[in-house]
Formats: structure tokens, sequence, C-alpha cells
């Protein structure tokens, strides 16, 4: 009989120990369902299989969200020498001057939607800038004014001009926002951009007589467009922020030149052709950002410089002095614009 109870003692004893492996294996596995759990709750999955915490506001809303911004900006172009000062009674002797183009007030519009189950943004972007320029010169004393744009022109007593530009983008975009680390935001996103740039010109030459001259120079295009935004948190609710992004368009480009007298290289005409156009903008700034409402409203305001630029838009003719010669060539210069965005966004 005590042989019995000891072998049901010693059996019970080396018995315990397996039902604690088990029961701590069993409280490990429940704790990482839990620990999974409480992660998914705060980090979105990403289709690529890398975790990371979304750039958006947590709030409680309906995921949409609309800006403003005010643009303050010039332009710059290449290819728009208009005339040249000479005091010399045959050689051209002088300095070249080229069109200034005001600072103008513009805009930018645009709306967007965050998904509520990946967190993917879908957004649309109008943006409108038109800056003018004006120009004048007049001969020194005993010289005269040659003229750039036009040949066949170069005794003049004065030159002015108006360049008026216009130039229109509407983009649309699809990214998503991530923070990388604690105080990292990055934004990649791709889409398409449809833009149109147009210029007029209008040049008025006194001689004994007076040439007008006016040159048009549109382009319409449509194309992909890639980029990324990123914001360093330093400060609670305090950002620096950068932007870059590239455009590749396919559309149309119309040239006309025309003068209301007959020149010998510049004669009235129009061409248009198909081309692709190239252009980059970049921005950088500071920001500042909180949510209010009780978290379900959030308003954010950032101040920076941003640059625009587009290769090759300046297609007008450059006529040359060469007998035979007609046409000469495409000016085929680059078109910039550039200065301080201020913009107002507003999620609810």
């Amino acid at each position: 009989m005590r042989l019995i109870c000891s072998f049901a003692t010693l059996s019970l004893l080396l018995s315990v120990p397996l039902w604690s492996d088990s029961d701590v294996e069993s409280r490990v596995a429940l704790l990482e369902c839990k620990m999974k759990a409480a992660r998914d709750d705060t980090v979105y999955p990403c289709r690529a299989g890398a975790r990371f915490a979304s750039g958006r506001p947590f709030l409680d809303s309906y995921g949409l969200w609309v800006t403003g911004d005010v643009l303050y900006w010039t332009a710059y172009e290449g290819g728009t020498d208009i005339s040249c000062s000479s005091s010399s009674g045959t050689n051209i002797i002088g300095t070249a001057h080229t069109m200034n183009f005001d600072w103008d007030v513009g805009y930018r519009l645009g709306a967007g939607w965050v998904t509520p189950n990946d967190n993917m943004e879908m957004s649309v972007l109008f943006t409108r800038i038109e800056p003018d320029g004006e120009y004048s010169q007049a001969a020194p004393a005993g010289g005269r004014v040659v003229s750039v744009m036009i040949p066949d022109n170069q005794n003049a007593q004065n030159a002015t001009a108006t360049w008026n530009l216009k130039c229109s983008t509407l983009d649309f975009e699809f990214g998503r926002s991530y923070f990388v680390s604690r105080y990292f935001y990055l934004r990649p996103f791709m889409g398409s951009r449809t833009a149109w740039i147009r210029q007029l010109a209008r040049m008025t030459f006194k001689t004994p007589g007076t040439v007008y001259s006016h040159m048009r120079n549109d382009y319409v295009g449509g194309g992909l467009r890639l980029g990324a935004d990123s914001k360093w948190f330093f400060a609670r609710h305090w950002n620096l922020f950068t932007g870059v992004s590239a455009s590749t368009l396919y559309g149309k480009m119309k040239v006309e030149q025309g003068v209301n007298q007959f020149a010998t290289y510049a004669s009235d005409h129009a061409l248009t052709s198909r081309r692709i156009a190239v252009s980059a903008q970049s921005q950088i700034g500071l920001g500042w950002e909180t949510s209010f409402s009780c978290d379900n409203n959030q308003i954010a305001v950032n101040i920076g410089y941003e640059l625009n630029y587009w290769w090759r838009q300046n297609q007008l003719p450059a006529f040359e002095n060469v007998e035979g010669s007609p046409y000469g060539m495409r000016r085929s210069e680059d078109l910039a614009f550039h200065g301080l965005t201020v913009d107002i966004q507003l999620s609810f």
C-alpha cells in the first residue's frame, strides 16, 4: 500500500512541470495575440509588407480636407531680349535688355479625401498665375535702338513691349503619408498634370514710321507627375517641410508672329507642332498645425518658397539676317515661376 502511494505521488510531481510548461506557452501565445491586436489598432498596414504609422492626423472626421493657397510669384524666361541700344553709327555696340516680369498674386485651390481602410490619399489641385511684363528703351543721344526680336529694324528711336503670361495647372494625386521615424514624415505620390501656358507679346518700334509686331507662344499638354513631400517636426505643432516633383507632358505648341509692314525675315506666319514638355517643382518652408473641436478637425498653415521650372517653353522664332534664310531657328529657352506661397489647409 505504501509503495502504491509513493508511486502516485511521484507521478503527480512529474506531471506538474509538464502542465506548467503548457500553461506558459498558452500565456505567451495569448499575450502575443493581444500585442498584435493593440499594434494593429495604432499602426496601419502597408500593402508592400512594411508597417509605418500614418502621417495623417487621427481625427474623428470624414477624412476630407480642403486647401487654399495665396501665391506671390514672378517669372523669368530666356529668349526675351527685345532690343539693344547703340551709340555707334554703324556697329552695334551696346547691351541687350530683356523683359522683366512683375510680381503677381495668384492662387491654388484643392480638395482631397483619405480612404478609411488603408489611408490612401486622393486629391485634386488647381493653380493659376498671371505675371505680366513691360519694357521700354530709348535711343541714347546720337545713337539708335536695334531690334533683337525683329530683324531689319535697326534704326528705331525707342522700343516698347508688353508680355502677357498666363499659366494654369490641374493636378490629380494619389499618395500615402508615413511617419518613418518619431519626428520625420514622408508622403510619396503619383498622378497626372494638365497645363495651359499662354504667352502673348506686343512690341512697338518708333522709326520714321512705326513698326508693330505681335508674337504668341501657347502650350497645352498633359502627362504623368511624380513627387514626394516631407516634414520634420522639431517642436510641438511646428515643422519644416520640403517637396519635390517632376512632370513629363505631351501636348501641342502653337507659335504665331506677325508685323504690320513687310520685313524680309519676319513675315507673318503660324506654326503648330506636338512637343514633350518637362517640368520640375520644389518648395521649402515652415509649417504649423493643430487639432481642435475635440479632435474632429485640424488646421495647418504653411509658408514657404516655391520654384516651378519648365524646360524649352519659349519656342518663338529667332530670325537670322542671312540671305536665303527666311525662318532661322527656334529659341528653345526655359521658363520659371518662383516666389512666396502661403497655404492654409483644413481637415474635417
